[in-house]
């Protein structure tokens, strides 16, 4: 996680959910790989007396194809009712080809329509009012797999923007040009490489052909990014980024600095022996800890703990995650600062 949870304890579940899957290295609310599970709810259920209400109130649900493709995603309002909902359909391949959003009164919102070529490449995109009507449209081009040109449509079927895209000889991206509606280019990327393959410029024109910006990215004898930095047009630093890691390549620790090259803040992160992240602390320039999160998992790798310990702003969270005999995630309960029950979030499924 790049920042401290800032949002609502409703949204900060949402988050959970899918952060705990994440770390788990699972992808299961976009796909559901096993093609068993056809749909799951969500429920939060509140804390009485040191037990969770029965009935709680519904916060998301989906269903599923016999392919594990999601078909459906509901989200719910704080009083259980429908705040808007997506319906997917998709092709023979599991390319999704089109998405309806629905809004709180269960009408069409918007349309989107997407078509690939025989190699499964994205080749349009489009979004459409409830009537069908354009809103957008973009359109992709390729060559030998390589997006080469992206045009987008206003919904006058008229050329708002291009994008150009140029490789070199061992199939790298080499520079790209966005255009406007007129033809004339908005702006340019340069990109050059090291003999590994990895990115060690990007430099940014603006459409007088003028650099607006430098990026400059190094790299250890294992291929890792160790340090980037950006500079203005006139040569002076924007922003420096410092990164370590152990002898696992995983990062340990990333420093921050300002255009003056004083630290702004720094993070460190620690790693169980199966390489999973346990733990990360963030420092302000001071050294002083801002917020800490603590990761556990149990000896399937799944996060049965976690721990969010936010000093700036005082605030403690704890999750306990629980687990059916498949591995599915069945309840999360949240613990306030003393460590006393306060929510609980169930998951109930469908075979």
């Amino acid at each position: 996680m790049d920042s401290i949870l800032k949002k609502s304890a409703y949204l900060i579940l949402f988050i959970i959910f899918f952060s705990s899957i994440s770390i788990a290295q699972k992808d299961f609310y976009k796909k559901n790989e096993t093609a068993k599970i056809i749909s799951y709810e969500q429920t939060l259920h509140k804390y009485h007396f040191g037990e969770p209400i029965p009935e709680g109130i519904k916060m998301f649900a989906a269903e599923f194809d016999a392919d594990g493709n999601q078909i459906s995603y509901t989200i719910f309002d704080r009083d259980g009712d429908m705040q808007s909902k997506i319906r997917s359909e998709y092709d023979g391949a599991g390319n999704v080809i089109k998405k309806i959003l629905y809004d709180d009164d269960n009408d069409i919102e918007k349309i989107f329509r997407y078509r690939y070529d025989v190699n499964n490449n994205l080749i349009t995109e489009s979004e459409h009012k409830a009537n069908e009507s354009l809103i957008d449209k973009k359109e992709y081009e390729y060559e030998n797999g390589q997006l080469t040109k992206m045009t987008e449509y206003d919904d006058d079927g008229d050329i708002i923007k291009r994008e150009i895209y140029y490789y070199n000889t061992n199939n790298k991206l080499d520079k790209m040009i966005s255009y406007d509606s007129k033809g004339n280019p908005e702006i340019k990327l340069d990109y050059k490489y090291n003999e590994n393959g990895n990115m060690t410029e990007m430099i940014t024109y603006d459409s007088d052909g003028e650099i607006i910006q430098k990026d400059f990215f190094d790299y250890d004898d294992k291929g890792n990014k160790i340090s980037e930095i950006i500079y203005e047009a006139d040569g002076d630093v924007k922003s420096k980024k410092i990164k370590k890691y152990d002898d696992d390549n995983n990062l340990i620790e990333e420093s921050f600095f300002d255009d003056d090259g004083d630290i702004i803040y720094t993070k460190n992160y620690e790693y169980n022996d199966n390489g999973l992240l346990t733990g990360e602390k963030e420092f302000n320039s001071k050294s002083n800890l801002i917020y800490s999160f603590e990761y556990h998992f149990n000896n399937e790798s799944k996060i049965e703990k976690e721990i969010i310990d936010d000093r700036e702003k005082e605030i403690y969270q704890e999750f306990r995650y629980n687990y059916d005999q498949s591995g599915n995630l069945i309840k999360v309960i949240e613990f306030d600062k003393l460590r006393e029950p306060i929510k609980a979030y169930m998951l109930k499924y469908s075979y």
